[in-house]
């Protein structure tokens, strides 16, 4: 059986820090994406699936942040991700109000979210949050597909007219 030293277990614990920060302020990214999608885009099951959505990304983050609270050092800090480009993107979609646009651009943004926690998961094998993370995958992935099915519902009927 192996043994961490202190400097090495510190090392872990920061890494495993950094790694849930950055889940952390992907979700609260995510979830102003959605809560955006829904203020704008006209179609009201639209907006109402975009609105669950960011109340489930708030609550991972809070999740999330109350792990680093309980179980992490105070003294990490918070890390920029590439989902402030999906933001970005998603603000010039939504002059269209055109719910396909609107659904592309959240799941190219949920993708990336996914990949992350995707990652997480190997990073965090044997760690305590795992399974937490784990859940939180299992719901994005099963969101992915419900705004995907509605995705592809709006864009027949698009194609259609």
């Amino acid at each position: 059986m192996a043994f961490r030293s202190k400097a090495e277990s510190k090392e872990s614990r920061s890494a495993t820090a950094e790694r849930l920060c950055m889940l952390h302020q992907a979700n609260l990214d995510g979830g102003r994406v959605f809560r955006e999608a829904a203020r704008v885009v006209s179609d009201e099951s639209v907006a109402a699936i975009c609105e669950d959505l960011s109340r489930k990304r708030q609550l991972y983050a809070e999740e999330l942040e109350e792990y680093l609270t309980e179980h992490e050092s105070a003294d990490h800090e918070s890390i920029t991700t590439v989902v402030h480009r999906a933001w970005l993107d998603l603000r010039a979609s939504f002059s269209s109000d055109n719910p396909a646009a609107v659904l592309a651009e959240t799941l190219r943004g949920d993708r990336r979210l996914r990949t992350a926690y995707e990652e997480a998961v190997k990073d965090l094998s044997g760690n305590p949050v795992l399974g937490l993370i784990q859940r939180h995958l299992r719901e994005i992935k099963a969101d992915m597909a419900r705004v995907t099915a509605l995705y592809e519902a709006f864009h027949q009927r698009d194609a259609g007219e």
